[in-house]
């Protein structure tokens, strides 16, 4: 048994699979287990990762059909065999260090997760993410505080939802058992995030050490347009109201993250192949029963985020719909030009 299992989710990533596995490889921390998630390939990442199970006997491989990077994670953590869990993306790469250090962190502060810090990659710019919170130790009401924080809190300072930022101890996730929700081909870090933060004691935010390389991918998923969008937006929006049992505001923060996820839900319609599909969704996004309930209490005096986010929901307060449609088909029809 290995104290800490490295689970990777990979579809189609060839070009940087080996630089992923490679920054693995080169960890001054030994006592790991990688299992390779391969989430119906169909280049030669499936290959790849043979081969790497072949020369090391640590890898672990997985070979599923494309269900989606939630049920890979499941699947990995079922497989584990750590006491700690820790994520990575597959185009993604890590520091030599990332596992010593965010293991001793783990072990000398008995942190239930602990965050590490990050450079984003655009191209050839590469910046240090930086943290509003300092780095310590967070316990009990400090963990409830960023967790709710966490639901509506889209600032640049933010401790984001993503998982690779986490190393999870491994009996927080089974006792009581929690998975990532399968089926959600988006925001499922978000949703596996806010759930986590809510029911651990303890974590250990590791601001100084930027150990984590995020690649932005411009063919990844998020980029791209994901049929049933809308339909997850209102799962999670479901799903986390049912979990958090606060007071209002708690709540109020939900609705505002419902209305922020209905704009990125239309943004994502706008990345449509065909006017049809992107009217259709459009109009279901627009008319739905929830979305109306929502905006209709929502407060604009105690939730101004920025003016875009405020203008766009005054236009849907107002009923304005038209001048919605007109303004993202606009968009529609640049995004083809």
């Amino acid at each position: 048994m290995s104290e800490v299992s490295i689970v990777i989710p990979v579809y189609n990533a060839e070009k940087n699979l080996r630089r992923c596995l490679e920054s693995v490889i080169a960890q001054d921390f030994k006592d790991y287990e990688v299992i390779l998630v391969n989430d119906g390939s169909t280049d030669s990442s499936l290959t790849i990762c043979k081969s790497y199970c072949a020369n090391y006997p640590n890898f672990a491989l997985i070979n599923q059909n494309n269900y989606g990077v939630a049920t890979a994670r499941n699947n990995g953590i079922d497989l584990a065999q750590g006491n700690y869990i820790y994520f990575i993306d597959a185009d993604d790469y890590i520091e030599p260090d990332t596992i010593s250090s965010m293991y001793s962190a783990a072990k000398k502060y008995s942190a239930d997760v602990v965050i590490c810090n990050y450079y984003e990659q655009k191209g050839e710019e590469t910046k240090e993410h930086r943290f509003l919170l300092d780095e310590g130790l967070y316990c009990h009401e400090e963990c409830t505080k960023i967790a709710i924080d966490l639901i509506d809190d889209v600032s640049a300072t933010i401790i984001p939802p993503y998982s690779w930022l986490r190393m999870i101890k491994r009996e927080k996730l089974e006792k009581p058992k929690m998975r990532y929700r399968s089926g959600l081909k988006r925001s499922e870090d978000y949703h596996f995030a806010v759930r986590l933060h809510l029911i651990i004691d303890s974590l250990y935010l590791l601001s100084s050490k930027h150990l984590y390389h995020y690649v932005e991918n411009l063919q990844s998923i998020t980029h791209s347009h994901i049929n049933g969008y809308w339909s997850s937006v209102k799962t999670i929006y479901d799903d986390l109201k049912s979990k958090v049992d606060y007071e209002d505001s708690v709540h109020e923060r939900l609705d505002v993250m419902f209305l922020q996820r209905t704009l990125i839900a239309i943004n994502n319609s706008v990345r449509c192949k065909n006017l049809k599909q992107f009217k259709n969704e459009l109009y279901e996004i627009l008319n739905d029963p929830l979305l109306r309930k929502i905006i209709k209490r929502f407060s604009f005096v105690k939730n101004f985020k920025n003016m875009r986010f405020f203008s766009f929901c005054m236009l849907l307060r107002l009923h304005l719909n038209g001048i919605i449609y007109l303004r993202y088909k606009l968009k529609f029809n640049g995004q083809g030009s």
